[in-house]
């Protein structure tokens, strides 16, 4: 077992069926499927077959899926595969979602200091908006943690 496999196991993020799963690959496809986990938030088994199914022949252990019931269904493992596609979608779709609003706020910044530094707007938001002007020095005066 990869060190990261073990790591999840112990932070009870997947079970020890999910762990028995994962000795069907070789360690280093262990990592990447973990990486693929929290990347995604999915814990599931039914994920970690999916990856299973998609890890290349080379990666996989020798005659290890043999024993595994669910690698010998076509029917369940079209529905790993398709589960496997829609994470991915959906994964794609919040990736993109984060770098327009990423972006969206970086092009904000300097409208908002703008604003911030000019005495007469600061003056008639600090008198009719104190919370708007208390927000808009968070968002320029706080540093950003991650």
């Amino acid at each position: 077992m990869h060190p990261d496999v073990a790591k999840a196991f112990e932070e009870d993020l997947i079970s020890r069926n999910a762990a028995r799963e994962l000795a069907c690959v070789k360690p280093e496809r262990q990592a990447e499927i973990v990486r693929e986990m929290r990347r995604n938030g999915d814990y599931s088994l039914k994920f970690i077959r999916a990856q299973i199914l998609k890890t290349d022949p080379q990666d996989r252990l020798p005659g290890a899926l043999k024993r595994m019931a669910w690698t010998k269904d076509a029917v369940r493992q079209k529905e790993l595969v398709e589960s496997l596609r829609e994470a991915e979608q959906q994964h794609d779709l919040y990736t993109g979602l984060y770098r327009q609003y990423t972006t969206d706020l970086l092009r904000m910044v300097p409208c908002v200091r703008a604003i911030l530094t000019n005495p007469r707007l600061a003056e008639y938001l600090n008198k009719h908006h104190p919370s708007v002007l208390r927000d808009l020095n968070g968002i320029i005066l706080e540093p950003v943690s991650d």
